[in-house]
């Protein structure tokens, strides 16, 4: 059995992460798929509306032999904020 020591810890806000070279390096991998993919699109928000709130998920990804492979960061949406048919269709 192979016992990996993990000397990187995955943060758990933004103020954390962003402290980090690597977690910063991670969110503006994201950010870049985010735009390669057209995943979203910036638009003005009504006068009656209010933002969908949104936050970082980190996570060290590991090999099969609990090597380190990677550091990844998600922007996910709080979707449990949404209202179907206002929000989103």
């Amino acid at each position: 059995m192979v016992r990996v020591i993990q000397e990187d810890v995955e943060p758990t806000c933004f103020e954390q992460a962003i402290r980090n070279p690597k977690w910063d390096n991670a969110m503006n991998e994201e950010m870049a798929a985010l735009d390669a993919n057209a995943t979203r699109e910036l638009v003005a928000l009504p006068k009656d509306k209010e933002a969908i709130g949104c936050k970082w998920v980190y996570k060290i990804k590991h090999n099969a032999d609990g090597s380190m492979c990677r550091y990844k960061a998600r922007l996910v949406a709080k979707s449990y904020a949404q209202t179907y048919g206002i929000d989103y269709l």
